[in-house]
């Protein structure tokens, strides 16, 4: 009898490996069944509401622990972060006080989100991606779940139901250019090579415009403009020994979009204003996609590693967030900015994580230049934001803030942008 036991047993095994490679049933639900296993046992304080898994372990103190007047750029900072138990914007001081805050749980935005098939707890949701507008208003991504817009009392003005993530650019227009994923589930011929994973679907990039009035006016799809610009070899990099994609389900991990403004136009002759600035981290690509087309018109892959956040800067250079993704471990070193001139593709200026100063976040971050030429940079999963002077005698920091939430605890900061006072007029002004 125990053997009989043993050899079911031993057959369903079988049967359940021969099922996961084929793809076929049950392999879904096993599959399905193993990675809820794996996100308990990595999150389970998270679930059981004991620790956020968006608060992680800090030896800094909280606060905004270094502030050097001589060196920075003054001005208030917008935050997008994990405080007081739930994901929220708020705008700070230089001393690190909250001035204003936008704190909207994702329930109340939507309080029947049919676009979804299942609805998360609020505690479980976070924003990434996020702009302020001149009246205070603000519009944010709550990530994978749609992009909404409200006022400056937190009141909802207009909701975009879409799977859209990481960045918003407002463009001067009124319009908003956002990261969105829409599921694919039959790769039409017009996207040869293209199938779907074990899964049955994998997610093609978008990148969705919308009016100032909160309607998609456009949707274009990455997978279709990578193809049509031949760019075969660089999607089909990671398709091991199957030369044709869809092994994984998120095979591009489009994380940024930014438009070359007029005002920066001329210093980029390879471009034009209007042009669109993308990363694929994934591929470790960034690309500049033609303003009409959509065509690439321009590329690079590497030297970073899984970045984030490209920038168009007036000296006709990109600034990117290299993550130098490694895990826990920082297998590649830590995380860098790097400034690259995109005619010679050539690193011109960089700033790199040391065991004096730790700069590393495995995932997410961003950077931005300011008008003093300093460099604000959002180290995500350490919870801190800090403004590097740089200068011919060397880089150094200038003011720090860290996001302290109690108990050694750090929140997570998706992103953090120094704003002048002509953008904060709001402030203080009462809510009706």
């Amino acid at each position: 009898m125990l053997s009989f036991g043993s050899g079911v047993v031993a057959l369903a095994f079988m049967l359940g490996m021969l099922a996961a490679e084929l793809g076929t049933f049950p392999s879904g639900i096993l599959r399905a069944a193993v990675e809820a296993a794996r996100d308990w046992r990595e999150n389970w304080r998270h679930y059981l509401q004991i620790q956020s898994k968006y608060a992680v372990r800090t030896d800094r103190a909280g606060g905004a622990t270094l502030h050097d007047p001589a060196a920075i750029y003054p001005g208030h900072t917008f935050v997008t972060g994990y405080r007081d138990g739930q994901f929220q914007a708020f705008l700070i001081d230089m001393r690190g006080t909250v001035e204003h805050a936008w704190r909207i749980a994702f329930s109340e935005a939507w309080p029947n989100p049919s676009h979804l098939d299942a609805v998360p707890p609020d505690f479980d949701v976070s924003i990434h991606g996020a702009a302020l507008l001149p009246d205070g208003a603000v519009v944010m991504n709550f990530e994978g779940l749609g992009t909404v817009k409200v006022d400056r009392c937190s009141r909802v003005l207009w909701r975009v139901p879409a799977r859209v993530h990481h960045a918003i650019d407002a463009l001067p227009t009124g319009e908003f250019l956002v990261p969105a994923w829409r599921r694919m589930t039959q790769p039409g011929p017009g996207l040869p090579g293209v199938r779907v994973g074990k899964e049955g679907w994998l997610w093609d990039d978008t990148i969705l415009r919308i009016d100032a009035q909160g309607r998609v006016v456009a949707a274009i799809s990455l997978l279709d403009r990578l193809l049509a610009s031949g760019l075969e070899a660089v999607l089909y990099a990671n398709a091991m020994d199957d030369p044709r994609l869809g092994y994984i389900e998120n095979p591009l991990h489009f994380n940024d979009v930014e438009v070359l403004r007029e005002d920066m136009a001329a210093a980029f002759p390879l471009f034009a204003a209007g042009d669109i600035l993308v990363s694929l981290r994934n591929l470790n690509l960034i690309a500049v996609l033609d303003r009409e087309t959509f065509l690439v018109k321009w590329w690079m892959t590497g030297p970073f590693v899984r970045q984030h956040d490209p920038d168009f800067l007036p000296n006709g250079h990109l600034l990117v967030f290299d993550n130098r993704r490694g895990g826990p471990a920082r297998e590649f070193g830590f995380s860098r900015i790097l400034e690259i001139d995109p005619a010679t593709r050539r690193v011109v200026w960089s700033y790199t994580g040391s065991e004096r100063e730790p700069f590393y976040t495995n995932i997410r971050g961003k950077q931005q230049l300011l008008p003093n030429g300093n460099v604000l940079v959002t180290e995500a999963h350490a919870g801190r934001v800090f403004e590097l002077a740089r200068g011919p005698d060397g880089d150094r920091i200038a003011w720090e803030w860290v996001n302290g939430v109690g108990d050694g605890l750090a929140g997570l900061v998706t992103q953090a942008e120094r704003v002048g006072a002509d953008r904060v007029g709001f402030l203080g002004q009462p809510c009706r």
